[in-house]
C-alpha cells in the first residue's frame, strides 16, 4: 500500500487520562515495529525466504538482493497492528474498557493529479491512514482504538484548471482514542458492601390507643 511519493504521519494530541480500573489485569500489548540484525542460513538457498527464530516468535524474512548464505541483513518487523481492536463504536462487544489515554491520530498525504485518482485508490488510502493510527494506539501502551473517524480534505479537481492536468494534495486522517480492553469475564467479581440500618424506634412495639 502507499507509493513512493505518499507521506505518512501520526501522533498523540496533548490531554490528561485517568488510572486502570482497580483490580483489572492488563493485557499484553501488541508489540511496535522492531529492528533486528539476521543472519541467512548457510544452508539456505540464494535469493529465497527462510524462517527466522526471533524473541520466541518465528517469521518468514527474505534476504536482500546481493545478500548470500552466511551473510547478515537488517529486518525491520512491522507492528502488530492486526492484534488492535480498531471499531468505530464506542465499546467493543464483549470486552471492558478498563483505561483510556488521550486521542491518537494518524495521516496519509500524497499527490494527486485528479479526484479520479482518490477514488480509484480509497481503500490503500484509507488503510494506510489506519495502519499510522493503529501505531500510534501501540505506541500509547494499549489494543484498542475506539470512536475511529476519518477526515478527507484534498485540493485536486475533476480536471484541473481550464481543462490542464494540476497536482493537487489529499490529506487522510483517522482519529480515535486509544484503550486497553480486556474480555468481560476476566474482570474481578464487584465487590459488594452491606451497611446496617438501626431504626429510630423499636419496630417490635406500636403504641396504639386504649379505649375504656
Amino acid at each position: 500500500m502507499g507509493n513512493a511519493t505518499s507521506k505518512l504521519k501520526g501522533g498523540t494530541l496533548t490531554g490528561a487520562y485517568p488510572p486502570p480500573i482497580d483490580g483489572a489485569t492488563l493485557p499484553p500489548i501488541p508489540k511496535d515495529s522492531r529492528n533486528f540484525v539476521v543472519r541467512v542460513p548457510e544452508d539456505a538457498v540464494k535469493g529465497e525466504s527462510f524462517v527466522v527464530d526471533i524473541e520466541g516468535e518465528s517469521f518468514r524474512v527474505h534476504p536482500p538482493k546481493g545478500v548470500k548464505p552466511g551473510g547478515k541483513f537488517r529486518y525491520k518487523h512491522p507492528a502488530e497492528i492486526h492484534k488492535v481492536y480498531a471499531t468505530t463504536l464506542d465499546s467493543v462487544p464483549g470486552m471492558v474498557v478498563v483505561q483510556s489515554k488521550p486521542i491518537v491520530w494518524g495521516s496519509r498525504a500524497f499527490p494527486c493529479s485528479s479526484i479520479y485518482g482518490v477514488a480509484s485508490s480509497s481503500a490503500d488510502i484509507l488503510q494506510d491512514a489506519q495502519a499510522e493510527l493503529l501505531r500510534q494506539v501501540i505506541k500509547a501502551g494499549c489494543n484498542a482504538c475506539l470512536g475511529i473517524n476519518i477526515s478527507v480534505a484534498n485540493s485536486a479537481t475533476a480536471a484541473g484548471d481550464y481543462g490542464h492536468r494540476k497536482e493537487g494534495l489529499v490529506l487522510v486522517t483517522a482519529f480515535g482514542t486509544p484503550c486497553i480492553v480486556v474480555k468481560a469475564a476476566e474482570m474481578p467479581p464487584v465487590q459488594a458492601t452491606s451497611t446496617v440500618v438501626t431504626p429510630l424506634y423499636n419496630a417490635s412495639v406500636i403504641d396504639t390507643p386504649i379505649y375504656d
